[in-house]
């Protein structure tokens, strides 16, 4: 593999063919963005509270805003990818960015920085669940502790807004891509089923690309040959366009992706088989599941828990008062909410069960983003996958915005002043948002204490 750093760009070559984009980074060696990987990960995994969307607001700010790793429209598209494919989508992001920045290492790398702080926790509980101690915190969490709690949930959700705003005005400052945004975010607001997310993308992607293909006017005179310009009613909608379709050349990224999926395929009937061959080991049990679970579940963490219910829970694995247990505890974690697997591993088998639950959920959507990714960067380049993306993107947002409703629905009322303070301190003053979110904790459980001295 050779590096070429050229104006402030890397890109990643295999021979003749450039398998993943070219992005706007710092000047640095391998080693050197594994470092810079390693650090601005980390920290994001110990300010990641709120949730998926929240995650997502979190890693704008950081590698589009901050760092320009990426470009908005960049962002966007990966985000459309990621929503599109089963698995955590914000942990997707987080593997595909270290990945664009640092190969499979840097995947890694960001992967276990990322759910390291909440992961830990999680893992601990659980092991140690059975301890009156744990319990008692577990079934009654002190005031001090909501406090904070809630503080940060509050934050977290407003960040949400911040990301819609940078990222509206770049990908969707047309009526055409506003209309699909509005209409997705009505969409799924009224009808939450996690098979409409990714039928909603392919969709506003297929409406996108019929719109600009056969209803737009005639492209207009351009000084600029490599952009197309294509006058749509009063609108102007301008789109990147190649003079050829690019050929897919297979180079080292592209079959290492093609394994990649098989392996994904394979542990899928692997472990389908080895169950039902063998019946009574936990182990086995945990792990089928959970990596069943990851194949097929869109729309982030909460669309697993009934799953884990039914086929965790009621077989009498675990005692639902336990499970609930957990359940409250990962809504103060940073990280994924899938990290509730560790949890439960650990309260079943140990830390080999945690282990094993945790690595078997994020398992199938981590290996399908590094396996697809590479082709998504080829395909992204073709004239029409460009015209789809218009209203892949757009509609990727109409996501964003039905989550921040539907989070912000959920901040208890006195608790919006920390929403408030974290948006303004972020948005207005310029405040790094994890530090927002972080003093909006603090602020949180002051509000909390006041709360129940004066009785609001």
């Amino acid at each position: 593999m050779k590096e070429n750093t050229i104006e402030n760009t890397i890109t990643i070559q295999d021979g003749e063919n450039t398998n993943v984009e070219v992005l706007p980074t710092e000047t640095l060696s391998y080693w050197g963005r594994q470092k810079s990987i390693f650090l601005n990960f980390l920290f994001i995994g110990f300010t990641a509270f709120g949730g998926p969307q929240a995650h997502i607001a979190l890693l704008q700010a950081t590698f589009v805003d901050k760092k320009r790793w990426l470009t908005e429209k960049d962002f966007i598209s990966l985000f459309g990818l990621c929503s599109a494919l089963p698995g955590p989508t914000s942990t997707q992001m987080v593997v595909a960015i270290g990945f664009l920045y640092g190969g499979y290492l840097g995947a890694m790398i960001a992967l276990m920085c990322f759910q390291l702080p909440g992961l830990t926790v999680m893992t601990t509980a659980g092991v140690l669940s059975h301890q009156s101690g744990i319990k008692n915190f577990l079934d009654s969490p002190p005031e001090w502790f909501l406090g904070i709690k809630n503080g940060l949930i509050a934050a977290a959700v407003s960040m949400i807004l911040i990301a819609l705003y940078r990222l509206g005005i770049k990908c969707v400052n047309t009526r055409f891509t506003q209309l699909i945004m509005m209409i997705i975010s009505i969409l799924t607001y009224l009808f939450r089923f996690a098979w409409l997310f990714p039928l909603c993308l392919f969709g506003s992607g297929l409406l996108s690309w019929l719109y600009l293909t056969y209803l737009s006017r005639k492209p207009v005179h351009n000084p600029n040959p490599e952009v197309v310009t294509a006058q749509v009613e009063d609108e102007n909608i301008t789109l990147a366009v190649e003079e050829e379709d690019p050929k897919l050349r297979l180079g080292r990224y592209h079959k290492i992706g093609i394994i990649i999926i098989l392996v994904a395929v394979l542990g899928f009937l692997g472990l389908f088989i080895a169950r039902r061959i063998e019946k009574d080991s936990r182990l086995l049990i945990l792990a089928e599941f959970n990596y069943r679970s990851g194949s097929i579940v869109y729309g982030g963490g909460q669309v697993v828990i009934p799953m884990m219910l039914k086929e965790i829970v009621d077989p009498g694995l675990i005692t639902e008062k336990l499970f609930l247990y957990g359940f409250a505890l990962i809504q103060v974690m940073p990280g994924p909410l899938f990290n509730l697997a560790a949890f439960l591993g650990g309260v079943i088998e140990g830390i080999g069960g945690a282990i094993v639950a945790w690595a078997c959920l994020f398992a199938p959507g981590v290996l399908l983003i590094l396996g697809v990714y590479p082709f998504w960067t080829w395909l992204s380049k073709f004239k029409a996958m460009k015209r789809f993306l218009v209203g892949v993107n757009a509609a990727a947002l109409g996501l964003i915005v039905t989550a921040f409703f539907i989070l912000f629905g959920n901040v208890r009322g006195i608790f919006i002043a920390c929403a408030i303070y974290g948006f303004c301190m972020s948005f207005f003053f310029g405040l790094m948002i994890p530090l927002s979110v972080l003093t909006a904790g603090v602020l949180g459980l002051l509000i909390n204490v006041i709360d129940k001295r004066l009785d609001f």
